[in-house]
């Protein structure tokens, strides 16, 4: 599986810049996207935030959420059962020994971990520090 942070998650599902070349990245892939619990929030989180700042309409929230479910159902997207305690354990470790040198965020940490722990075996983003973390732990 690859993993994609929730800001490029956005644009497979929602027109922005970059929405383009995310999409043929994610096509050019063999395997599923890891959404995990965290991506699952931090998503709905974003798109209400487009209908509370009126850039979305609410029907359109519900089309993508629909979407969302069938790219499940597909496996275009895999949510496999994360044990958080290991995520968060291996957050801590990646935050003591790059976060000093790197100056890593807790989410950025946490979709790291989730990454690592998965055996993701890619991570697309398109902040540095994130980039930074992900290339350090691997």
């Amino acid at each position: 599986m690859t993993c994609v942070d929730t800001s490029a998650m956005v644009k497979l599902y929602y027109p922005e810049p970059e929405s383009e070349r995310v999409s043929a990245w994610v096509r050019a892939q063999d395997h599923a996207l890891l959404y995990s619990r965290l991506h699952e929030l931090e998503l709905r989180i974003a798109l209400a935030l487009k209908v509370f700042r009126g850039e979305l309409e609410p029907d359109g929230q519900a089309e993508i959420a629909r979407t969302l479910a069938d790219d499940l159902s597909a496996n275009v997207l895999t949510q496999p059962i994360l044990d958080w305690e290991t995520v968060f354990s291996e957050a801590v470790r990646l935050s003591g020994a790059h976060t000093p040198g790197i100056g890593s965020r807790s989410l950025d940490l946490l979709h790291v971990a989730a990454a690592v722990v998965c055996g993701s075996r890619g991570f697309l983003t398109f902040d540095e520090r994130q980039r930074t973390l992900a290339v350090a732990a691997g």
